[in-house]
């Protein structure tokens, strides 16, 4: 089959893209380790999805329902806290005679930064936790959303990277030795 074939070529790394957005976690590290079983390989992959099940991680989750005042006043201090990011960005960079703050911008595009900035290690604690399922905790290199600062996607800026290996023979520490490698930067136990 197609997963002992590649996992006989021996990878050294294995850059998943986005593919870890069209499976479960616990089946996607099932199927990473399968991969790996040979070891020495590092991983590499990113969600542009993963916001989509962690909750307040997204603007829509801040939804105004009718009678609720409290939703409606956090909804308002997101997009606030946004804007006043935004307008520090563009005074920062000495644009502020030239770009208009805020952008006249769909605010689920605007927020989206700062929410990803509050809530991606979510996530990532989650999809971590789902590899201890299939075998040894994996080592960590890095969690870090994408920013590009532009709150003019479709979709906002909520891209998050990772690297990882479920070899325990390899240590990100060699290399940077100030690196915390283990999942209890996430919090885990």
């Amino acid at each position: 089959d197609a997963v002992e074939e590649i996992a006989s070529m021996r990878p050294w790394s294995i850059s998943w893209s986005n593919v870890l957005d069209y499976m479960g976690p616990k089946t996607f590290h099932k199927l990473a380790r399968k991969l790996s079983v040979h070891g020495n390989v590092i991983h590499f992959g990113y969600s542009m999805n993963w916001h989509s099940t962690v909750k307040g991680a997204h603007l829509v989750d801040y939804m105004l329902y009718e009678g609720n005042a409290e939703l409606a006043k956090t909804r308002a201090n997101i997009i606030q806290a946004a804007n006043e990011r935004d307008a520090a960005l563009v005074c920062g960079m000495g644009l502020n005679g030239v770009l208009r703050t805020p952008p006249p911008e769909n605010p689920m595009n605007t927020v989206s930064e700062l929410l990803t900035s509050k809530h991606y290690e979510a996530w990532a604690k989650a999809f971590f936790r789902a590899a201890q399922d299939s075998g040894p905790e994996p080592s960590v290199a890095n969690v870090a959303p994408a920013f590009a600062s532009n709150p003019f996607t479709n979709y906002g800026t909520g891209t998050m990277h990772m690297t990882w290996t479920y070899d325990q023979a390899i240590s990100f520490r060699a290399a940077n030795p100030d690196l915390s490698t283990d999942l209890s930067v996430f919090g885990q136990t």
